[in-house]
């Protein structure tokens, strides 16, 4: 996650780093990538929770993903997938 040391709206330096995304009964959103999205049961999936960047002066946030890589990883091998 990119570490700025200030708000790219408002520019202050009020920044809460690290601010964990939850959904209703404390669970994490998590994002989802398919490796092969056609399967009926094995998908492949990769799962990867949301951290953000809150501003504490205007609220502006940000969100990032904790593993993009396996995210990225994920899409590429249902990229192969789909040329096949």
């Amino acid at each position: 996650m990119p570490q700025s040391s200030t708000c790219v709206k408002c520019g202050s330096a009020d920044i809460v780093l690290g601010a964990r995304v939850l959904e209703q009964l404390g669970h994490d959103i998590r994002l989802r990538v398919d490796a092969d999205p056609g399967a009926l049961l094995l998908k492949g999936p990769a799962l990867c929770p949301l951290e953000a960047r809150v501003c504490g002066q205007c609220g502006y946030t940000e969100f990032y993903a904790t593993d993009p890589a396996a995210l990225l990883a994920a899409w590429r091998r249902s990229q192969e997938s789909s040329k096949g």
